[in-house]
């Protein structure tokens, strides 16, 4: 490079820095789940003229005038607050030129609507922009719609994360991906409006609870998941048809109406430009979901046969396993069959001494816990919901023997400092795989 001239030596550096620039870029947005069919780069429209065929196309229309040695088009005709320079008084182009450029570009290749997402410090754009599309005889409100993002802010132990550009303090979507994982920041960012503040608690995201939303989203998933698998170990299946009109329970009726629900839910997102109607509606699944299967029995008790109301509930179970899976799947997150238990904090991994009585605390077990399968985990509400549920027993009295559906215990405790403390254990693994205070 060095036997080169400059201009060729820098054009080559330039070229393959832009180009070394991109390949990151792809890659980081392939590790986010984003894949684009076409990067379109300003250059292109440089290159091939596109800025002076776009100024042709303006100049016939009557919107452009020369005036200081620039080339201005008179945009406050449509609405803009101000007319837009085009080519400054040196020759160059400016950004604005290459808007209409990419603008009459997208027209040309048959896009009937133009979609633009913007930070919340370029809403001074918006109104030229509208002006763009009407200089080139378009309807703004049918060919063009802009968006609006708002900042996204990160949190970690409460604080928020100062970045600055000058000082070198960034953080990338690489490094979200890697503190959080590609779902729970796909999740966390589609959760909300776009046009709200985003605050993204890196310590809540990477939580194994319900507290977390994608977490209690994909557990309800993994919870039906595993009530499937474990009919078919049993030999049960739910046979090719079966009778709605046995679904007559409340927290059925309530879990029908939710499932009818996804439909327009994803119509009114996609139509609304708001991905976030799909996150919500999720966890109002799951959680309608929990309620149905803490009140009606699945699968029978003990070697019982199936009967045609537990054949009617494994369908519906299904068909909530099924929109589950498809919510996720539109916001790009996966939907797994086994997740990993609820976190548990070291302290209590010390203090939760399999069958080992506690001064003060109670040991309770359940005699028949199948509705609640091993390796979920569940937090706090839903062992208030199975206390007042269900009949229980001393861990002593609670034989793994003494029938096939008995899964877990739960244990209940007081801890040094007064609070209550429940925790999950299978019967036979005896291990903790929840845990939570009040």
């Amino acid at each position: 490079m060095l036997e080169v001239p400059r201009q060729q030596a820098l054009e080559t550096f330039r070229s393959g820095g832009v180009s070394l620039m991109f390949d990151e870029i792809r890659a980081s947005l392939a590790g986010f789940g984003v894949h684009f069919d076409v990067y379109f780069n300003e250059k292109d429209l440089h290159d091939r003229g596109g800025l002076d065929a776009a100024l042709a196309t303006l100049r016939q229309s009557g919107h452009v005038y020369e005036t200081d040695g620039a080339t201005w088009v008179r945009t406050t005709d449509f609405g803009d607050d101000k007319d837009r320079v085009y080519v400054r008084s040196s020759g160059e182009f400016t950004y604005f030129g290459a808007d209409c450029a990419y603008y009459l570009d997208k027209r040309g290749r048959g896009f009937g609507k133009i979609i633009l997402i913007l930070g919340a410090d370029h809403h001074g754009y918006v109104g030229r922009l509208r002006a763009i599309a009407a200089c080139f005889g378009d309807d703004p409100d049918q060919t063009l719609e802009i968006l609006i993002g708002q900042p996204v802010n990160l949190l970690r132990d409460g604080q928020p994360l100062r970045m600055s550009k000058r000082a070198g303090t960034i953080v990338t979507i690489n490094d979200i991906v890697d503190a959080i994982g590609v779902d729970a920041a796909r999740y966390a960012l589609a959760r909300y409006s776009l046009d709200s503040a985003i605050d993204l608690d890196l310590d809540l995201w990477t939580r194994r609870s319900n507290d977390n939303p994608v977490y209690y989203v994909q557990y309800a998933h993994a919870r039906i998941a595993s009530l499937l698998r474990t009919a078919a170990q049993a030999g049960i299946t739910r046979g090719d048809r079966y009778d709605p009109a046995l679904l007559t329970h409340d927290r059925e009726n309530d879990l029908l109406k939710a499932l009818a629900e996804f439909p327009a839910v994803v119509a009114s997102a996609a139509g609304l430009r708001q991905p976030h109607r799909v996150a919500r509606y999720l966890e109002d699944l799951s959680g309608t979901y929990h309620r149905f299967y803490d009140a009606c029995r699945v699968l029978p008790r003990d070697d019982r046969p199936l009967d045609e109301t537990g054949r009617a509930r494994l369908w519906l179970a299904e068909a909530a396993r099924t929109v589950l899976a498809n919510g996720l799947g539109l916001l790009g997150v996966t939907a797994p069959d086994r997740l990993q238990p609820l976190a548990v904090s070291p302290t209590t991994q010390r203090q939760a001494q399999p069958r080992r009585q506690r001064p003060g605390g109670v040991h309770l077990a359940r005699a028949d816990a199948g509705d609640v399968p091993v390796g979920g985990g569940v937090g706090l509400r839903h062992a208030r919901s199975n206390l007042a549920r269900t009949a229980w027993h001393p861990v002593g009295q609670c034989r793994p023997g003494s029938s096939p559906r008995i899964t877990k215990c739960l244990r209940r405790w007081v801890s040094p400092g007064g609070r209550r403390r429940y925790g999950f254990w299978p019967m036979r693994q005896q291990r903790a795989y929840g845990e939570s205070g009040v």
